[in-house]
């Protein structure tokens, strides 16, 4: 089902935990809406790979040490310029990542939600969540090489990745397997925040 695009564009920011959901949910809401869908993974994948080799690390080392000397952040400003750049068209975003460390980051959404306002635009923020086991299983299930070092060390990595969402999210919704579930729970959500302006946090289970 595709929506006339709105008089302001829109940018959703779908994002949680890796083997959460959220590419799925990302899709389902690009299609649902008719608009622009980024998946970061795909944006810049190959030049964190690109990256990490240059800095002397293995390609599968995707330790938080490693991204950090890699340099991740460029990849995130260049999403963050895509976004900036398909709004300034007057054109709607939906966009997936593992937003966790820029809306930790004091001001950052502040500053992103501006430049999104400066276009006419406003931002939606979707955490997706799903329990632990499921996101194990999950990850073990699409055979990704770049899971390695969360499987190898999963006890370290759940503990920092599967804490609850950070402060600016307007929505949590759990994602436990249920396809339809997930989809209507994604829509209802995304249709009372962009059409309301709601930004009161809600968590849909």
């Amino acid at each position: 089902m595709t929506r006339d695009a709105p008089a302001h564009p829109r940018v959703v920011l779908v994002t949680g935990p890796p083997g959460a959901g959220k590419t799925t949910g990302s899709r389902i809401l690009a299609r649902h809406y008719g608009w622009a869908y980024l998946d970061a993974d795909t944006m810049y994948q190959p030049m964190l790979s690109a990256l990490i080799h240059a800095a002397g690390f293995p390609a599968h080392d995707r330790s938080p040490e490693t991204l950090i000397r890699a340099g991740r952040n460029p990849g995130n400003d260049a999403l963050e310029d895509v976004i900036i750049d398909n709004v300034s068209a007057g054109v709607s975003v939906i966009a997936t990542n593992t937003f966790r460390s820029r809306l930790s980051t004091p001001g950052w959404l502040e500053s992103f939600r501006e430049r999104v306002a400066a276009h006419g635009g406003r931002v939606v923020v979707i955490w997706v969540i799903a329990a632990e086991p499921i996101i194990r299983e999950r990850i073990l299930a699409r055979q990704s090489w770049r899971d390695a070092w969360k499987l190898a060390n999963w006890d370290r990595w759940a503990k920092a990745a599967l804490r609850p969402a950070p402060p600016g999210v307007d929505a949590v919704i759990t994602n436990d397997g249920d396809l339809s579930a997930f989809e209507e729970a994604l829509i209802d959500v995304c249709d009372t925040l962009l059409e309301v302006g709601s930004r009161r946090q809600r968590t849909v289970r």
